[in-house]
């Protein structure tokens, strides 16, 4: 039941997990087949196809509405990008953390070691786990999907491949130390500390978190670890930040919460993730409508609808709630380049003024308010 349960779940929240609960149950299948052949007894493989039966009705039942309420949405996103070898080495390395040539050389001998290792204890078992590592890659690799071709996107339809790899890296890497050590019983765990360590030292990936801001999830840290590859940063070079986010970095962290403004729900298109890193405060997410229109209309939110409950967004033209979010600053972005959707900025900025009064900073990208007039301004600069 539990398989059952867990099936229907892990569809349910994203259809490409089935790949991985198909090959497991075919695999146990051909395996009873195989079984019976040799010995006569059909029950098991009866048993086996069953149960693969009953999996696949739990995991078809939750798509039924989504198929028929919108089947173009969840086709669309079947085929179109395929990925290639670029796309299999940039996964390894986002696996294991950002890793460099060399630490995913010895990893991967590890893996292969530590697959060796296990085939010769238990091929069946062996042969199982190699399956649901090589097989669900391997049918997407030729069906395709939407972003595919991306390491970090082909990485999360195939997830538990990394839990695999590591599995087999940890037997690999137990292996090794047994048979360097042989005597010493607390050689693997010395060993597994060890690489622990040295992986620590050798990825970014505790730099990368000690330098999270609240745009940690954005696409700008996750496209790839390793900058080179990284595409996002390579789209944001360039990018300069305004002197007064520069001068709000030179407070205390927390000190100066803002918002910012507009937004853009896209995140390749999203610059505000590098300002954050210059003024490392508090953000919440100003929403444009109603008090000008952005990009058309185009991803619109329901302006003070009580089931729009994202706490760190806030409509513009509600100023109490926008004073109510303790910030210190209203901070709104014209820039040509980085808002180009934006189609009456000085019509926009007059509308502010009219809430917020006059800004008071002003260069050739933003404006800022200051949400509470009459207190000392820590960042009050001239333009």
């Amino acid at each position: 039941m539990l398989l059952i349960a867990c099936g229907a779940l892990s569809t349910w929240l994203h259809p490409i997990a089935g790949l991985f609960l198909a090959v497991g149950c075919l695999f146990v299948f051909f395996e009873d087949v195989v079984d019976a052949t040799r010995t006569g007894a059909a029950r098991p493989a009866l048993a086996s196809m069953a149960l693969g039966l009953v999996v696949a009705a739990a995991m078809l039942a939750p798509l039924v509405a989504p198929l028929l309420a919108d089947r173009q949405s969840l086709l669309a996103k079947a085929g179109g990008d395929h990925p290639g070898v670029h796309t299999l080495v940039r996964m390894f390395s986002i696996f294991l953390g950002g890793a460099t040539g060399t630490v995913m050389a010895i990893v991967a001998a590890l893996v292969m070691l530590g697959a060796a290792r296990l085939w010769r204890r238990d091929r069946r078992m062996a042969a199982f786990l190699l399956a649901l590592m090589i097989v669900p890659p391997a049918v997407l690799m030729t069906v395709g999907a939407q972003w595919s071709q991306q390491g970090h996107t082909f990485g999360r339809y195939v997830l538990p491949v990394q839990l695999l790899v590591l599995f087999f890296a940890s037997a690999g890497a137990t292996a090794l130390a047994q048979r360097a050590l042989p005597r010493l019983r607390w050689a693997p765990a010395a060993f597994a500390a060890l690489l622990g360590a040295a992986d620590a030292c050798a990825t970014p990936t505790i730099a990368l978190v000690h330098s999270g801001t609240p745009w940690f999830s954005h696409l700008y840290y996750h496209y790839d670890y390793v900058p080179r590859y990284n595409a996002m940063r390579a789209q944001f070079k360039g990018i300069v930040s305004s002197p007064f986010y520069r001068r709000l970095g030179e407070l205390a962290p927390g000190t100066a919460p803002i918002v910012e403004a507009p937004f853009n729900f896209e995140a390749p298109a999203n610059a505000l993730v590098l300002f954050a890193e210059a003024h490392r405060q508090p953000i919440t997410l100003g929403l444009l409508d109603p008090v000008c229109s952005y990009r058309n209309g185009r991803g619109r939110y329901p302006a003070h609808d009580d089931r729009f409950r994202f706490h760190r967004f806030v409509f513009l033209d509600d100023v109490a709630a926008v004073r109510h979010t303790g910030a210190r600053y209203l901070v709104f972005h014209f820039e040509p380049h980085l808002f180009a959707d934006l189609q009456d900025a000085p019509g926009c900025i007059a509308k502010l003024s009219r809430l917020y009064g006059e800004p008071v900073y002003r260069d050739d990208g933003l404006v800022a308010f200051d949400l509470r007039a009459g207190e000392a301004s820590p960042a009050r600069a001239k333009p």
